[in-house]
């Protein structure tokens, strides 16, 4: 008796939940999803039937949900799965929370949104592949999580996307050569998982490109050519993988590069002379690899230069006198 007491009166208070919401702005379509976050996230969130007392929304004119900014709320609990029924929302922000379990693949069907960043939580699981699924995507930010599992190489459905962070998870499996068909990339973060497998050629193929981290990986095979291509990238940090072969000559087209990290690694061959082009280039890293041969004399080009590191390889020769001419230099092992 007492049991169904208990779930008659649930059932009682959300239909006057829903009531209440649709009375006071709230569309009542949104109503289970925000019943559904009161009893996943506790009292932590503050409650009430309209987006001016529901703190971190946004609703258009009509009482649909638009967005939602939750950063660092200590927020714990799941995403429910309801999320599906917000079908304008644009932008979801709930990052440095406590989110646990897995994104729901429900997470799919938000055909408007734009900005998803549930970064710095405790979500796990895998990426569900409904996310490919999010034509008008432009900024993915999952990072620092324990998410497992591989990178949907349906992922390059994502047209739009100019901003991809995935770093310090627990992904594995290679890096989809189909990432290189997202042409308006700008930030690709990868750094801190468990990827395997070659630098995909196809990323010199993503010409917008100012920011390639995929550092602290189990990469290997060689650093792809391709990356010559990159003429906007400001920053391509390869660094502690398990790459070899040689440091790409065309490395020296990389006209706006200002910071380059290549160190622990199993790269071969000489440091190349190219690399004096990098005129922009205020740390350089290359330590803890198998380079031969002698320091170029054109590295005394890098007039910006503040942190130079070739420590731990098997260079021979003089140092330089170019060097001398580093001004702003103030690390230089």
């Amino acid at each position: 008796m007492q049991r169904a007491w208990l779930a008659l009166s649930a059932v009682l208070w959300l239909a006057a939940f829903v009531s209440s919401c649709h009375a006071a702005g709230i569309h009542k379509s949104q109503a289970v999803f925000l019943s559904d976050c009161q009893k996943a996230w506790g009292s932590t969130w503050s409650q009430g039937p309209d987006c001016s007392t529901f703190d971190g929304l946004t609703c258009d004119p009509s009482g649909m949900i638009t967005e939602i900014t939750l950063t660092s709320w200590h927020i714990s609990g799941s995403i429910p799965d309801s999320i599906s029924s917000l079908t304008r929302l644009t932008s979801l922000d709930c990052s440095h929370n406590n989110l646990s379990g897995s994104i729901p693949a429900s997470i799919g069907s938000l055909a408007h949104l734009v900005y998803l960043r549930i970064s710095s939580n405790q979500l796990n699981g895998s990426i569900p592949a409904s996310i490919s699924s999010l034509a008008q995507l432009t900024s993915l930010r999952i990072a620092s999580n324990q998410l497992s599992g591989s990178i949907p190489a349906s992922i390059s459905s994502l047209a739009q996307l100019t901003r991809l962070d995935c770093s310090h998870n627990n992904l594995s499996g290679s890096i989809p050569a189909s990432i290189g068909s997202l042409a308006h990339l700008v930030y690709l973060d990868l750094a801190v998982n468990e990827l395997t497998g070659p630098v995909p050629v196809g990323i010199g193929r993503l010409s917008n490109l100012k920011v390639l981290d995929c550092s602290h990986n189990n990469l290997s095979g060689s650093i792809p050519a391709s990356i010559g291509s990159l003429a906007h990238l400001g920053s391509l940090d390869l660094a502690v993988n398990e790459l070899t072969g040689p440091v790409p000559v065309g490395i020296g087209r990389l006209s706006n590069l200002d910071f380059l990290r290549l160190s622990y690694n199993n790269l071969s061959g000489s440091v190349p002379a190219s690399i004096g082009s990098l005129a922009q280039l205020v740390y350089l890293d290359c330590s803890h690899n198998n380079l031969s041969g002698s320091i170029p004399a054109s590295i005394g080009s890098l007039a910006h230069l503040v942190y130079l590191c070739i420590a731990s390889n098997q260079l021979s020769g003089s140092i330089p006198p170019s060097i001398s001419s580093f001004a702003q230099l103030t690390g230089l092992q």
